[in-house]
């Protein structure tokens, strides 16, 4: 995941974005949640504002995803999409966690 989480800061960058910081405490809550969308085999959101309440932050976005071959890939996806581009590209995040369980992908980034 740490390569997802470089080409999440170089493409940040090319658009004149801060890198995000990747922070255990936000790994450790996307891991629990790209744990339970592979429970369930089910691409969800759910949780998301309890995630969000333990992190004591004022803004938090998250991006999932399912299946893609490689990092590179996934990011492709998000940035296909305007509401993942935008998480992607929210200006008032500075930290991240990414985690991935049997294909789930979670990015969940916060201030």
């Amino acid at each position: 995941m740490r390569y997802l989480a470089l080409l999440i800061n170089e493409y940040r960058a090319d658009r004149g974005l801060p890198s995000l910081e990747l922070a255990s405490e936000l790994s450790a809550l996307a891991s629990e949640h790209s744990s339970q969308m592979a429970e369930h085999r089910l691409l969800s959101h759910d949780g998301f504002r309890n995630r969000f309440d333990r992190t004591r932050a004022r803004v938090c976005v998250e991006n999932v995803g399912v299946n893609f071959p490689h990092a590179k890939a996934q990011l492709d996806g998000w940035r296909e999409s305007p509401g993942h581009q935008r998480n992607l590209l929210e200006p008032k995040i500075v930290r991240m966690g990414i985690a991935k369980s049997e294909g789930f992908v979670t990015f969940f980034a916060c201030s």
